[in-house]
């Protein structure tokens, strides 16, 4: 059966290449409910979105409640149609993925990763965050923890399919989202490869509600993991 999941694109003025880019999510990624997040739509544009597969054009500023309400909405939305359209057989039920992430920097992805985070964590969701941007990342100082550990450590004895070294490295924050920090330094970062995300990720996907990624705003190798997984996107 397709993964079930929602991808959030955030549209400024090129409308173009955000629709071609749901167009494409769509396409391959099926049961996936595709949203558009801009300042001002343009209605002109309204037949290319709703071709594109998008399912719903949402104007900021916006609250968390309704950006929650209309995630949750498309999901289960989306999860019912593709059971009816499935042969009816399911699968054993793991976290959500979603992955906050733009080419653009100082746009506010670690704000909206870590509200997002909050947000759901206060509903009763059982969450958990990853600072992707392992360079510069700063997931940590959102939430006021130092870490003691971060996620370089799993690259030392290659513990990223281990769910007990997992939680030994994660912090937590009194909201209740568990947090996986960056390295505490930049050059750490090249000793994380994406199949070790991979791996870590299909380890806490059966113990979490949902998976939060705050990526760097470049493409690169792993920015692109979710993508490969099939998993929620926030451009």
């Amino acid at each position: 059966m397709a993964t079930n999941n929602v991808v959030i694109i955030q549209c400024e003025d090129e409308y173009f290449e955000s629709i071609n880019l749901a167009e494409k999510i769509y396409i391959r990624m099926p049961g996936c409910s595709v949203f558009l997040i801009c300042d001002e739509f343009d209605p002109s544009y309204t037949e290319k979105v709703m071709l594109a597969g998008i399912r719903k054009v949402l104007q900021f500023p916006i609250d968390s409640i309704t950006l929650n309400e209309n995630l949750e909405t498309a999901y289960f939305l989306e999860k019912s149609r593709m059971e009816n359209v499935e042969s009816g057989t399911t699968t054993s039920v793991q976290s959500q993925m979603i992955t906050v992430f733009s080419t653009k920097g100082g746009i506010g992805r670690t704000t909206v990763a870590v509200n997002l985070a909050v947000a759901l964590s206060k509903k009763g969701k059982k969450f958990a965050i990853i600072d992707a941007d392992l360079q510069f990342g700063d997931v940590n100082v959102f939430f006021d923890l130092d870490p003691k550990e971060t996620i370089a450590v799993l690259t030392e004895g290659k513990d990223s399919s281990d769910m007990d070294a997992i939680r030994r490295v994660m912090g937590l924050h009194f909201s209740g989202v568990s947090i996986i920090c960056a390295p505490k330094s930049p050059e750490y970062a090249e000793y994380i490869t994406p199949d070790m995300v991979d791996a870590m990720i299909d380890t806490m996907r059966p113990f979490y509600d949902y998976i939060i990624l705050d990526t760097p705003p470049v493409f690169n190798d792993i920015s692109m993991v979710p993508l490969r997984m099939q998993t929620c996107f926030y451009v």
